[in-house]
């Protein structure tokens, strides 16, 4: 079966533990970074899980780390309070409670240094993301198959890279934009009573993945470890028939084999996007317009 297929989960800012769309995965191999003390009630300390208590960044050495009032908008980067007090938040939540001075490194450090090849990556860091990105192109160019960035359409913390800067980076490095999932939309202070649902659009999560053409070119250079880390990683986010094109497209036979032995019905996507339609509708008429967040998650539902 596809669960009990091996790979490896690298997740920065890694707040509240491995995530729900993770658990039916038997051979997950997660490495958990977070460097906020906060954060680490979530932790669940299983046989395939290593926590790092530090912070990554573009460059190793100490950095102050803004820890804030809501644990989730602590980051490296200083809030950007001016932009922040025009939207509908409740600025207090953006405060900074206190100030730390943290070991940081770099993940082509971390990777080097633990002996770990990431399939999979996953960064929210609160505005830093680019930063981390850039001082990780090591593991990105032959190693990592796919990733899910935090980005950011309104500079909610103080200069940081939008999901354009992000975006354009990741292209780069032969990667495409998969899906945007987990959307919010924030109206303004002073006009969060309008009856629009939909406010600004400021946040999302980006999946990305590596092209078809990318694999290609590094096909000579991808262990049968890696083709195959390829299938639960799609698996996770409902993205098959894309892990199927890739595998085509590099003669795979044996693992496109896997695929068509678990393939999906043709009408569970339509079933479950009428079941989430309802769903969204029931709670909206009974929710104040203010912010909202009723889009889709990453990837097709599975249910």
């Amino acid at each position: 079966m596809i669960q009990n297929m091996a790979f490896s989960l690298l997740d920065v800012g890694a707040s509240g533990g491995v995530q729900d769309r993770w658990a039916s995965f038997t051979q997950m191999s997660f490495y958990g970074f977070e460097p906020d003390d906060r954060g680490q009630e979530g932790f669940q300390k299983k046989g395939l899980e290593t926590w790092f208590n530090i912070g990554v960044a573009g460059e190793s050495g100490q950095k102050d780390f803004y820890l804030t009032k809501a644990q989730c908008n602590s980051s490296l980067i200083k809030p950007n309070r001016d932009l922040i007090s025009r939207l509908a938040y409740d600025l207090t939540d953006f405060d900074v409670v206190k100030t730390l001075n943290v070991k940081c490194q770099t993940l082509n450090q971390i990777c080097a240094e633990n002996s770990i090849s990431p399939d999979m990556v996953k960064l929210d860091t609160q505005g830093s993301e680019l930063e981390i990105l850039k001082a990780a192109d090591n593991v990105f160019k032959s190693e990592v198959l796919a990733a899910e960035i935090e980005v950011e359409f309104l500079p909610l913390y103080e200069n940081q890279p939008l999901f354009a800067d992000v975006d354009s980076y990741m292209r780069s490095m032969g990667f495409q934009l998969m899906d945007l999932g987990n959307q919010l939309y924030v109206k303004g202070k002073d006009t969060q009573d309008f009856g629009e649902r939909k406010g600004q659009l400021v946040s999302a999560d980006a999946l990305y993945v590596r092209s078809v053409e990318s694999f290609k070119s590094l096909a000579g250079q991808l262990g049968e470890q890696k083709w195959q880390a390829l299938l639960p990683i799609c698996k996770a986010y409902g993205i098959m028939a894309y892990a199927y094109e890739v595998l085509k497209a590099n003669e795979k036979t044996e693992l496109m084999k896997a695929i068509e032995a678990e393939k999906p019905s043709t009408s569970w996507p339509q079933l479950s996007e009428r079941k989430y339609a309802s769903i969204r509708r029931f709670f909206e008429k009974r929710i104040k317009p203010r912010n909202a967040n009723w889009n889709y998650g990453l990837g097709n539902p599975s249910d």
